[in-house]
Order: C-alpha cells, then sequence, then structure tokens
C-alpha cells in the first residue's frame, strides 16, 4: 500500500450553502473498524478538528467524504451532518 491508497477528499457545507472548504487528506481511518457506526464517528472527529482549525462558525455543518479515484466522482464513504458549537474564534 501507498500514501495514495487512501486519498479522501472531505467538502463542509453550511445547511443548503455550497461548499465552503475542502480538504484533501491521505488517511485510512475509515476502514481501521468496519460498518457505517464507524464511519460516522471518524467523520464527526474529522469534521471536528478540521472546523476547529478553521475557526469556523458554528452551528450545522454537511460533511461529505469520497475516496479519491472511484469514478466518476469518487467512492462515496460517508455524509453526516456535524454540529459545530462554538467557532474557535469566538
Amino acid at each position: 500500500m501507498t500514501q495514495d491508497d487512501y486519498l479522501h477528499v472531505i467538502e463542509y457545507a453550511r445547511r443548503n450553502e455550497p461548499v465552503k472548504y475542502t480538504e484533501v487528506v491521505s488517511d485510512h481511518g475509515w476502514y481501521i473498524n468496519s460498518g457505517p457506526d464507524w464511519r460516522i464517528l471518524y467523520t464527526a472527529g474529522c469534521a471536528q478538528e478540521f472546523l476547529e482549525r478553521k475557526g469556523a462558525a458554528p452551528g450545522e455543518w454537511l460533511v461529505v467524504v469520497r475516496r479519491i479515484g472511484a469514478p466518476p466522482d469518487g467512492d462515496p464513504v460517508c455524509a453526516i451532518r456535524y454540529d459545530a458549537k462554538v467557532s474557535a474564534t469566538g
């Protein structure tokens, strides 16, 4: 396995707004355990870390994870609604 085997794109959008943030990560964390509960938990942890680092506004975010490389738009891994309680700047 190479580092590129686990490339994912994570998109963050507020409610019905366009995507505000996009990050590309090389991460195999979604595959450490199996099942949707693990993917949801792992995605929420990624969202918390990323949104805090960005100082993003509090509120509900739609977080979508896709594995890069599968046609046409990547292999869907997980999509969650994440409630960011407070911003890192506020």
